[in-house]
């Protein structure tokens, strides 16, 4: 099987040094936020442990967690309530890089 196979969630597995794998082919993964679901690089600043987890998410993404998406933030009416969508139309992970910026700008 070709190495360059879409890895799904069901094929990883924990390697017996910690790090990920596919099942399938063998071939290392990077490991993943669990929020987003994008590339998280465990050495870079903006990553940060789950408390209690051995899972590292992106800083960012867990304090979209805690303070709702952009959408909640900038029209709570518009996006959660009629929309349903707290993200404001963004993917997870842009919400949470904007909701970063907004605290930023506005503080808690």
């Amino acid at each position: 099987m070709s190495s360059n196979h879409q890895h799904e969630k069901w094929q990883m597995q924990k390697s017996a040094k910690g790090g990920m794998y596919c099942a399938v082919c063998g071939q290392s993964v990077p490991p993943r936020c669990p929020l987003c679901e994008e590339v998280v690089t465990p050495n870079n600043h903006d990553a940060r442990r789950m408390g209690g987890h051995n899972e590292w998410a992106h800083r960012e993404c867990l304090l979209r967690s805690v303070l709702g998406g952009i959408g909640h933030l900038e029209d709570h009416q518009r996006w959660c309530i009629e929309a349903g969508d707290p993200d404001g139309g963004r993917t997870y992970r842009q919400s949470a890089l904007e909701v970063d910026q907004w605290v930023h700008r506005h503080g808690i």
